[in-house]
């Protein structure tokens, strides 16, 4: 299968309502999650790696192994897209295209691009206070001790906008609310991009979609159909002074032009913090948030 799409996203940015929509035509497949390319790709990074044996053995082992085979690393990269180009195809029917949706693959973007240069890339971009949230309240159920969040938080971000301005002139970009809020239009432009043809059930047929596997939002799954609810629902996250402080020191942490690139201004959204009433908080409450606060070394 040479029609592959990867759909770059961070985590708890609406990436699998956007996969579900996609794989409602019939000329796409996907499963959850695959992950696939990570432990594939990522150990050919110079960054840090945490495994239980020596990474820099381990790497200095590769390129000596690479260094060996007739092409060098051409052979590994040959070897490496078969594999993976035939794993992808046995997840399908007669489909066209396979979609792999893998939010942390925005570690590994240029590899993945270099291996398959010919795929077609989305990115998918969403309001950072509102991923914040999404992750506060889905993954640590409400509390602010974010920390094992932190590289999604802190460097997702800025990898998906180094990964984009890499393939910008060969992918196509789209925001979690204007998906959510002119879906057709969107998922048509999508289509263009994919070049293959709209059809308007798509947006009805997200709940008929099952996705295979334990990965991805479990909550999609009973959406019925596409809602513009989620665009307000971070603001009742940052509900106090606390946590209004909390989610500007975060927000003014992030690279302003890196977040631009992917159609997101922080004063804008700084803009919007500002106007939130916030609420009175217990003494209890405001000892736990301070103290998840304390945990996360935020």
């Amino acid at each position: 299968m040479d029609n592959l799409i990867f759909l770059f996203s961070t985590p708890r940015s609406g990436s699998t309502l956007l996969q579900k929509i996609l794989m409602s035509h019939p000329e796409i497949c996907s499963v959850s999650e695959p992950w696939i390319l990570l432990p594939l790709l990522y150990p050919k990074k110079q960054n840090d790696l945490t495994v239980d044996y020596d990474k820099e053995v381990c790497r200095q082992a590769l390129q000596d192994f690479f260094s060996e085979l007739p092409k060098k690393m051409f052979s590994y990269d040959k070897s490496l897209k078969e594999f993976v180009t035939d794993i992808y195809s046995s997840a399908c029917d007669n489909e066209k295209y396979f979609l792999d949706k893998t939010p942390r693959y925005y570690f590994i973007i240029p590899e993945i691009a270099k291996l398959f240069p010919e795929a077609k890339f989305i990115f998918l971009g969403r309001n950072p206070l509102a991923t914040l949230a999404s992750v506060i309240e889905t993954w640590n159920f409400g509390k602010l001790n974010v920390k094992p969040s932190n590289t999604d938080l802190y460097e997702g971000p800025h990898l998906l906008s180094d990964g984009y301005e890499l393939l910008k002139e060969k992918s196509i970009l789209i925001k979690y609310e204007e998906l959510v809020e002119k879906s057709s239009e969107v998922t048509e432009k999508i289509c263009n991009y994919l070049e293959i043809p709209f059809n308007s059930n798509m947006i009805q047929n997200i709940q008929k979609e099952k996705l295979h596997g334990t990965m991805g939002d479990p909550y999609i799954a009973k959406e019925k159909q596409v809602q513009n609810k989620s665009l307000e629902k971070w603001k009742t996250t940052f509900n106090t002074n606390l946590r209004i402080q909390y989610a500007k020191k975060y927000l003014r942490s992030l690279d302003s032009e890196k977040l631009s690139l992917l159609g997101y201004n922080i004063e804008s959204i700084l803009s919007e913090l500002a106007k939130l009433q916030p609420k009175k908080q217990s003494p209890q409450n405001w000892l736990a948030d301070r103290y998840a606060i304390y945990k996360a070394g935020q």
